[in-house]
């Protein structure tokens, strides 16, 4: 996955130098439906005894899950949009416990390629996300980063793929309980997801 980023990054890289043109004005929208797969990348517990740091669908012992979001923004300028999303996400532990989450975020997205045909957009969300392990639930600080290469297919729609990396933190405090600090927990997945855009 992280070759397959570094592609993705050189090929936008090499475009936006062919693709100058722009073709956004300050107040347009667009409205996004994503779709597809998220793969758990890694779960980190610095205050942990055993493995401190696991990846992949052995180490974290989650398997492939699901992912859907919804998102819709506004052109601040020809390049940058601001606007929000909600998201649901979901995988099973080996013991087949649900693992979900549902980001609520602030989006914010540079669109370096703009044209009638196609645009990519590098998307940043930051926000919250409730977790849900089994029975329990937890509200965490949510971020994610991803690329978004989107062709059109009309004047208004278009369809894509994006892909990158979203991440949540865990923090535990003191249990008077057991008198120990319970785990904190970086944890990361990685989502690729097929994309439906409306923009006006």
């Amino acid at each position: 996955m992280k070759k397959f980023l570094i592609v993705l990054l050189i090929l936008t890289v090499a475009l936006v130098s062919v693709f100058a043109d722009t073709y956004y004005e300050k107040g347009d929208t667009f409205f996004s439906v994503n779709v597809g797969v998220n793969f758990p990348t890694f779960l980190f517990f610095p205050n942990s005894s055993a493995d401190t740091f696991v990846s992949g669908f052995n180490g974290t012992h989650y398997s492939l899950g699901g992912y859907a979001s919804l998102s819709y923004q506004s052109f601040l300028n020809r390049h940058l949009a601001l606007g929000g999303g909600i998201g649901y996400g979901f995988n099973f532990s080996k013991s087949n416990l649900l693992f979900a989450t549902v980001p609520i975020t602030v989006k914010l997205t540079y669109v370096p390629i703009q044209s009638y045909n196609f645009d990519l957009k590098l998307n940043a969300n930051v926000g919250a996300s409730v977790l849900r392990y089994n029975s329990e639930r937890y509200l965490a600080p949510f971020v994610s980063l991803t690329v978004n290469p989107t062709y059109y297919f009309s004047a208004s729609w278009g369809v894509g793929v994006e892909a990158g990396l979203w991440s949540w933190f865990e923090y535990y405090p003191k249990s008077s309980t057991y008198d120990k600090w319970e785990d904190i927990c970086i944890g990361a997945f990685t989502p690729l997801t097929v994309c439906l855009t409306y923009r006006h």
